[in-house]
């Protein structure tokens, strides 16, 4: 695929509470955990840098990263770490804003537009970001960035041009992304799409039995 000029925010620093308290990144899914699945994604799309933001089990999405960057590495693939920085949220109690915040501080000197992706989005794959991507280039005039929506409910990832994202890091009236955007409504373009998959992401054990997985989680070994 040709390069997309566009950097990456992945928040990954829950606590999976609703999850009965299980890393979310490392729920498997046709063979890979959550995270590997969209790290994948993002390399065939050719995004980067890639900015992790962790906080709990931290250690734990560590450790699966450089074991899969060895296996990769064995079998002669891209390591799933290429382009990948690790950004540790430091009270991720806090909530999903202050770990969006450290991401987007850790790209501010890159000049580039950001996709920023949940980690638990079990359903995206490389066409979907490359299909948003497209979206995204093809945006109206003015709009500075855009999000999906499925039948009326909107979609994650989203993209913000580097325009919007100094602006956010510049307001002395921080608050997290959702309700930044609520006050500059004219700059998301809302992108009407019939994909599902921007709507599915894991935040409960019924969601993984809509998924036809096991809800009886067990840590990773």
């Amino acid at each position: 695929m040709k390069q997309a000029n566009i950097a990456a925010v992945i928040l990954a620093a829950g606590s999976g509470s609703r999850m009965g308290g299980y890393p979310k990144p490392l729920i498997g899914f046709q063979g890979k955990p959550l995270l590997g699945r969209l790290l994948y994604a993002m390399h065939e799309v050719k995004l980067g840098p890639i900015v992790l933001v962790l906080g709990y089990y931290a250690n734990a999405i560590a450790a699966y990263l450089q074991e899969q960057a060895q296996e990769d590495a064995r079998l002669g693939m891209q390591p799933i770490t290429d382009q990948l920085k690790i950004v540790i949220n430091p009270k991720p109690e806090t909530g999903q804003g202050s770990s969006l915040r450290l991401g987007l501080l850790a790209l501010a000197e890159q000049r580039q537009d950001v996709l920023i992706a949940l980690a638990d989005q079990a359903l995206i794959q490389a066409i979907d970001l490359q299909a948003l991507v497209g979206a995204y280039h093809q945006r109206p005039a003015g709009a500075g960035a855009i999000r999906p929506w499925v039948n009326g409910k909107p979609g994650n990832p989203i993209i913000i041009s580097n325009d919007i994202l100094q602006a956010m890091l510049s307001d002395p009236h921080w608050i997290e992304g959702k309700d930044w955007f609520k006050t500059q409504a004219t700059v998301m373009h809302r992108w009407e799409s019939k994909n599902h998959h921007y709507l599915v992401d894991l935040d409960t054990q019924d969601d993984l039995k809509r998924l036809g997985l096991n809800p009886s989680l067990s840590w990773p070994t």
